[in-house]
């Protein structure tokens, strides 16, 4: 091993730790530079290669060539069919809602056969009730529903106690289903 020798003054050796940390910042700086400059070439490349081909499509779809006139009947097309969408949309009505209320209503002794709703605004289910309080408990709660005006049980459905097959009719308010 050989002695550590240190002839350098100690201001002389911070002057040239300061000079080397200063040469290290600026060869990082550099770098930097060098990196974004090198970014920028290559943005600035990128930009003429993209003007050079949007004029080249400028050029090539000039309004009146057969091109123009096949996209614009397309599009006509297209908005024709969407103005008839959104015709079928304005009168159609979400029965979501409504079934989704139904099923709600139904205590779980009610079982349904059928459930039928038309275009007319009638509701008609089928089914069987464990029992008749659990049959009339489902039409009060079928008339809180607010998409209903009125819920029609027959009397003949009320006869049997236990195990009773019914079927019950509503008029459906549309008003408060649109969408």
């Amino acid at each position: 091993m050989f002695p550590a020798l240190n002839l350098l003054p100690p201001t002389h050796k911070q002057e040239l730790e300061r000079v080397a940390a200063l040469t290290l910042l600026h060869e990082i700086l550099l770098f930097i530079f060098i990196a974004f400059s090198l970014g920028a070439l290559i943005l600035l490349a990128a930009h003429f290669i993209l003007s050079q081909k949007f004029r080249a499509v400028v050029v090539e779809y000039v309004p009146g060539t057969a091109k123009i006139e096949r996209l614009n009947r397309d599009i006509r097309l297209i908005n024709r069919d969407l103005l008839a969408i959104d015709s079928v949309m304005q009168n159609s009505l979400l029965w979501s809602p409504l079934i989704q209320g139904v099923l709600q209503a139904a205590p779980a002794e009610i079982s349904f056969s059928s459930l039928r709703i038309n275009s007319a605004g009638t509701l008609e289910i089928q089914g069987t009730a464990a029992a008749r309080d659990q049959l009339l408990a489902f039409k009060s709660a079928l008339e809180k529903i607010p998409y209903l005006k009125s819920v029609d049980l027959p009397l003949q459905f009320l006869v049997k106690e236990k195990a009773a097959n019914f079927r019950i009719t509503g008029a459906i308010d549309a008003q408060k289903i649109k969408p």
